[in-house]
């Protein structure tokens, strides 16, 4: 916080954002960036709480970021379900969530939730052993049927 108002001050006093740049260590983008945020939301360095400055730092109200995350989290469940049918693609379900959430995610970071949520559903099992170490039985009433066989046609 302190390298945004001195970001600010040094713009007041009249500093290009090559000079602030270099003195303060970061990049001009970096330097754009926060200048603009300042002009979009007037505030005022000397006057204004720390609230107001990670306002300008995080480039919007938490609150209302999180608020946009918990209606999606809510959703995903029937995203994935809706996904599995044919026919419903991730677009098409977009084009619906952005109907009812107009300032939702983008299409890029919908289809990036979605993924995240079922790659964290979709957990399996490997199981590693060194050949002939171990033997997984899968229908053991046919195995013992054929060893019963075995058995019984050497003997």
């Amino acid at each position: 916080m302190d390298k945004i108002t001195r970001i600010i001050e040094l713009k007041k006093a009249g500093n290009s954002i090559k000079k602030i740049s270099k003195t303060l260590g970061v990049s001009k983008n970096t330097v754009r960036k926060y200048l603009r945020r300042n002009d979009r939301e007037d505030i005022d360095v000397e006057s204004d709480n720390k609230d107001n400055l990670s306002k300008l730092l995080l480039g919007q109200n938490n609150q209302e970021e999180r608020a946009r995350e918990n209606r999606l989290n809510e959703l995903l469940p029937y995203l994935v379900k809706e996904l599995k049918r044919v026919g419903v693609t991730r677009y098409l379900l977009w084009q619906e969530y952005k109907i009812t959430d107009p300032d939702g995610y983008s299409y890029s970071r919908f289809c990036a939730r979605i993924k995240s949520h079922k790659g964290a559903q979709d957990v399996t099992l490997r199981l590693e052993h060194k050949n002939g170490y171990a033997l997984t039985i899968r229908n053991y009433t046919m195995l013992t049927n054929q060893l019963e066989r075995y058995i019984t046609a050497k003997y």
